[in-house]
């Protein structure tokens, strides 16, 4: 069962924590100009400077909010499944009776 949780809780838990370094280095090293290669990347970013700048900087806010609630929900789902698993049905008993 070990298996299970692993399973679903740390893909998520490691996401989170990539999510939330990708996007404080995103914050802390923005690329200055417009590129092609680093950066949050879309026609409309792309246009003007300005465009560029707050496009990164919101970009980078908002993986790192998506980031920590990963983390966050990541040690619920480990408890959810926890319990649901835990409250296996009893097999022994037989079917129509209570």
């Amino acid at each position: 069962m070990e298996n299970l949780f692993n399973a679903f809780t740390t893909p998520l838990l490691l996401s989170g924590i990539i999510f939330v370094i990708v996007s404080l280095l995103l914050l802390k090293f923005p690329p200055k100009e417009i590129n092609s290669f680093y950066g949050y990347r879309t026609s409309t970013s792309m246009e003007t400077q300005e465009q560029w700048d707050f496009a990164q900087h919101y970009s980078s806010i908002m993986m790192l909010k998506c980031g920590i609630g990963m983390i966050l929900i990541s040690p619920r789902s480990m408890s959810y499944l926890t319990h649901s698993i835990r409250k296996k049905p009893n097999a022994t008993r037989p079917i129509g009776k209570a």
